[in-house]
């Protein structure tokens, strides 16, 4: 966005610019950061540690605007419907938030990595269920 200050102060906005502004907020490409959190249904400290800082998701701040891209907001939907945190997967199962490390060590599930520049480990949600199945959680979450 191109401003210059006139000599009384006042910030002049080249119409142009206001137009790109308003052509990107209202681009069907992109998802506004509110709508992206419900969508992941997620709180912003959640939202930023799993999908900002391990570079799923950029976020585009305009001040007013938080913009992502509708793409990546689509893929990080995509793996939170087939993956749990392992405090998620814990909860699965009914147990304490150790045990799916447990498990894990044990060599009965493994965990993926994902992000870039900063990775998160993650459980695909089928293999905890098939844990499940197979008596590796509560009693009580189990039957």
């Amino acid at each position: 966005m191109i401003k210059k200050i006139s000599s009384s102060g006042h910030i002049l906005i080249k119409l142009d610019s206001l137009n790109k502004l308003q052509e990107k907020i209202s681009s069907p490409l992109y998802t506004h950061y509110k709508d992206a959190l419900q969508l992941l249904k997620c709180s912003p400290n959640w939202f930023n540690e799993y999908w900002v800082k391990t570079d799923i998701i950029s976020v585009e701040d305009l001040v007013y605007w938080k913009l992502i891209l509708a793409s990546e907001v689509k893929r990080a939907v995509k793996i939170k419907n087939e993956y749990l945190t392992g405090t998620e997967a814990s909860r699965l199962m009914g147990m304490h938030k150790s045990h799916i490390s447990n498990l894990s060590t044990q060599g009965l599930i493994y965990p993926i990595s994902f992000g870039k520049r900063y990775q998160i480990k993650l459980y695909k949600k089928s293999q905890v269920i098939k844990l499940i199945e197979d008596g590796y959680g509560s009693k009580l979450h189990s039957k």
